[in-house]
Parts: structure tokens; sequence; C-alpha cells
């Protein structure tokens, strides 16, 4: 019977720590606004909205983060909450034993050694990873010119955006060696090896091209729903929202999108959804 609880246990805490990964990645990927990309499409229907209204902002990558990095911690917290009462019942706050707090430990430090030493190359991606934030921050801060205010044409339009500064450290993978360059082997008269950090092999194997044509896919039925007109007639059709309170319209249609996204993909249901909410 003992056996048999601990096996109901782990069980239990299994399914919390599943559940805890599904819910982390949502959770996160609302924080940064390359994060999902629903964020990319809600983007790409705001740029053309202030396209035609100069006097709001474009969404930016540090004024994304304004709003979003503290809702997201909010929302982290309110999981963490319901995950712990639900599978683990608040164990958290027990005490616990000396010897499986030590199987704990010993554990977790068995799968940090087993990770090696930190690589040239992992160095190196981290470095370009934290130029690629900088630049993102950087380029249109908060009410200060950033880098982008150095590219502007006569008409005040500038002529970069958050995925120059991507390409841009994209195209310096391709050309950083992936381990340290020894300069002096021409010495042993052996020519010197380069080996980048990214191939086109390892870009064409890796690099999630579905979601790319996913994304490019459903920009374009976004258009064909604005030139045709389509967009602003259903919007017309749920103007029987006209007379609620915003709050109620707003969780009418996070339930609607909520529910449709049960069965199709989140990237597809913004892309046909966000220009009707627009003209709505």
């Amino acid at each position: 019977q003992e056996t048999t609880g601990k096996k109901a246990g782990i069980s239990k805490i299994a399914k919390g720590f599943a559940l805890c990964v599904a819910y982390a990645s949502s959770i996160g990927g609302i924080a940064t606004l390359t994060g999902t990309p629903p964020n990319l499409v809600l983007k790409d229907s705001v740029d053309k909205l202030y396209k035609a209204n100069k006097e709001d902002p474009p969404i930016s990558f540090a004024n994304w983060m304004g709003f979003a990095v503290p809702l997201s911690f909010l929302v982290l917290l309110l999981a963490w909450v319901l995950l712990q009462v639900l599978f683990l019942s608040c164990t958290c706050c027990r005490k616990v034993d000396a010897s499986r707090k030590k199987a704990i430990r010993e554990a977790i430090q068995s799968q940090y050694n087993a990770l090696g030493r930190i690589s040239f190359a992992e160095v190196i991606v981290s470095i370009l990873f934290v130029l690629l934030v900088v630049l993102w921050l950087s380029r249109e801060p908060p009410e200060s010119d950033g880098w982008g205010a150095l590219f502007l044409d006569k008409k005040k339009i500038t002529y970069v955006s958050d995925s120059t500064a991507a390409i841009l450290i994209i195209s310096l993978m391709f050309f950083l060696p992936a381990k340290v360059p020894n300069i002096f082997c021409w010495r042993n008269n052996s020519k010197p090896k380069f080996t980048p950090i990214m191939t086109w092999k390892t870009a064409n194997e890796k690099v999630p091209w579905g979601i790319i044509v996913l994304l490019g896919g459903g920009f374009a039925i976004a258009d064909a729903s604005r030139i045709s007109k389509l967009s602003d007639w259903v919007g017309a059709q749920l103007h029987v929202f006209k007379d609620y309170d915003p709050w109620i319209m707003n969780l009418i249609f996070c339930c609607i999108v909520a529910m449709a996204t049960e069965v199709t993909s989140n990237t597809a249901t913004a892309n046909l959804l966000m220009p009707i909410m627009l003209e709505l």
C-alpha cells in the first residue's frame, strides 16, 4: 500500500511538471515580441494601422516588454500557485527531510556535471544573443531616440526594424568560428580548418520552416480579407456587441479565441481574427 501511494504521488507530480512546461511556454511567450508568432501577427496589424494614424507610436521590442513582462510575471505566479495546490498539495511549505534533500541535490549536481565545460561556440552564441537583445531594446526605446533614428529618410521613415538586427546576428553566425581558430597552424604545414557556428545544412534541418510558411500564409490571408472587405463585413456583423462594456466584449472574444485554438493553430487563429477585431 505504501508503494502504491508513492507511485500515485510520483504520477501526480509528473502530471504537474508536464502541465508546468505547457503553461510556461505560453506565459513566457507573451513576455517578448518574438516569444510567440501571434505577437508578430499583432505587430503587423498594428503597424498597418499606425501608417494611417501617426499619433500612436508603433510597437517596438522595448514598449512591448514594458507592459508584457509584468503581466507575464503575474500570470506565472498565479499558475505556480494553481499547480502547487492541485498537484503538490502545498508540500513546499513542509520541511523536507535531510536524506531526500541530499538525493535531490545529488541528482541536480549530476545533471549539471553531465553538461561539461562551456564551449567556445556557446560563449560566442551567448554574446550574440545579448547583443541581439541590446539592439532590439535600443532601436526605438520609449520617449527617446535609439540607433534606428540614424536610418531615417527625409520623410522621417526609418529603413530598419527589429528584423534588421536579427538578420545581422544570424549572418554573423555563418562567419564566426565554432572553435578557437589556430592561426599558427601553418607552421606545421597543415591547412587551417574553419567551421562556422551555423551552417546551411544545420539551418536547413533545424529551422522550423513550417512556422515561417504559416506566418507568411497568414499575412497573405489577412491582406486578402482586408482587400476583399471580408473583415469589414464580419466586423459589421459583430456590431451587435457595440452596446456592451469593453471588458465584457473582451471576455466574449477571449472565450471565442480560446475555443478556436483548441482545434486550430494559434498563429492561424490570430491571422484570421486580428483584422476582424481591428475593424470592429
